[in-house]
C-alpha cells in the first residue's frame, strides 16, 4: 500500500521536474514556434505565475460516523506556499488557478471560537502536510479589485493523536487506535469567496471537507478515486460552458456546481471511504476558515 502511493507521488514529482527543464541544445527560430506551440498544450502550474504565501485560521470539527462518544471541536492553523494566477478571461471576468503546497496543526490549544472544556469529550491534535490546487472564475470590481467564487481541492499526509476519556468504549477506542501511530493519507475540497485587493492581497472566507483514510485498499481506493473524479468532472465541465457564455451569473455557478458536485461526493464517502465501493467508514474533518493571501 504505502509503496504504491508513493510510487504516484514520484512520478507526479518526476513529471514535473522534467517538464520544468531547459532544453539541452540550442533553440533555432523554428524550434522555437514548436516550443510555444508545445508550451500553450500543457499547462504547466506556475508557468506566467506569482509566488503566493497563505495562512488561515479556523474551527474544526472531527467526525465519525460510527464513533459512539464526542469530539472536542479543535482550533487550525495553516501556511501555504505555492504559485497564483489571475488573468483576464473574455471581457467581465477574471480567472484563477492556483498550485501550492501546505502544511497545518489542528489542536484545542489553539481553539479560540469554543472553549470546550469537557472531559468526557475525546481530543484530538493533527498535523498534516500535502499540496492541492484551486481555481475559479472572478467579477471585476475596479481595475486591481476582484471577487472570486472558487474551488479547491488537496492531498495531504495527516498524523492524528488523541487524549481519551475514562469512560471511552472499547469500539470507539478501536477507531482511534486505526489511525494513530503514522500518517494517513487525506484528501478533501474547500469552496470559498476570495476578495483580491491591488491584485496582491486576498482576503478569504472558506469550508473545507477532508476525509482521512484509515488505510489505503489500493485498486478500491483507484476505482473509488475515478468515479469520484468523474463525478465532478462532467458537473465541472458544464459549469464551465456557462461562463464561455459570458453571463454574469457564470463565476458564481461554476463554483457553485463544482463545490456541490464535490460536497455530494463528500457525503457518500463519510460512510464509505472508497464511494461509491463498499468500504471502511473514515474519519473526516469539517472546518470553517479565514484566510490571508499575499501574491508577490
Amino acid at each position: 500500500m504505502k509503496k504504491s502511493v508513493t510510487t504516484i507521488i514520484l512520478f507526479f514529482l518526476f513529471s514535473q521536474i522534467c517538464t520544468g527543464q531547459s532544453p539541452i541544445y540550442p533553440i533555432t527560430f523554428s524550434d522555437r514556434d514548436e516550443t510555444d506551440h508545445w508550451d500553450k498544450m500543457v499547462d504547466v502550474p506556475w508557468r506566467n505565475s506569482r509566488p503566493m504565501v497563505e495562512f488561515s485560521y479556523g474551527y474544526n470539527m472531527p467526525k465519525h460516523k460510527r464513533f459512539q462518544g464526542e469530539f472536542s471541536k479543535i482550533g487550525f492553523a495553516e501556511i501555504k506556499l505555492g504559485y497564483s494566477r489571475i488573468q483576464p478571461f473574455q471581457k467581465n471576468f477574471q480567472e484563477m488557478n492556483e498550485s501550492f503546497f501546505l502544511a497545518s496543526y489542528s489542536s484545542k490549544d489553539i481553539n479560540e471560537f469554543d472553549k470546550d472544556e469537557s472531559i468526557d469529550k475525546v481530543g484530538t491534535e493533527y498535523i498534516r502536510f500535502g499540496g492541492g490546487s484551486r481555481d475559479g472564475y472572478g467579477y471585476i470590481l475596479s481595475p486591481s479589485t476582484f471577487l472570486f467564487p472558487y474551488y479547491q481541492t488537496h492531498f495531504s499526509f495527516t498524523k492524528v493523536t488523541s487524549t481519551r476519556p475514562d469512560s471511552i468504549t472499547f469500539n470507539d477506542a478501536d477507531i482511534l487506535e486505526r489511525y494513530e501511530g503514522s500518517y494517513r493519507f487525506s484528501n478533501g475540497f474547500d469552496g470559498g469567496l476570495r476578495f483580491v485587493v491591488s491584485k496582491s492581497v486576498g482576503l478569504t472566507a472558506s469550508y473545507e471537507a477532508t476525509v482521512i483514510y484509515p488505510r489505503i485498499v489500493f485498486f478500491r481506493w483507484l476505482a473509488g478515486g475515478i468515479v469520484q473524479n468523474i463525478t465532478v468532472g462532467i458537473v465541472s465541465f458544464f459549469g464551465k460552458e456557462i461562463v464561455d457564455t459570458g453571463h454574469w451569473m457564470g463565476p458564481v455557478m461554476y463554483a457553485l456546481l463544482k463545490n456541490g458536485a464535490s460536497y455530494a461526493v463528500y457525503l457518500g464517502m463519510k460512510e464509505k471511504m472508497n464511494w461509491p465501493f463498499k468500504s471502511e467508514t473514515p474519519l473526516t474533518n469539517e472546518t470553517f476558515k479565514l484566510n490571508l493571501s499575499i501574491t508577490f
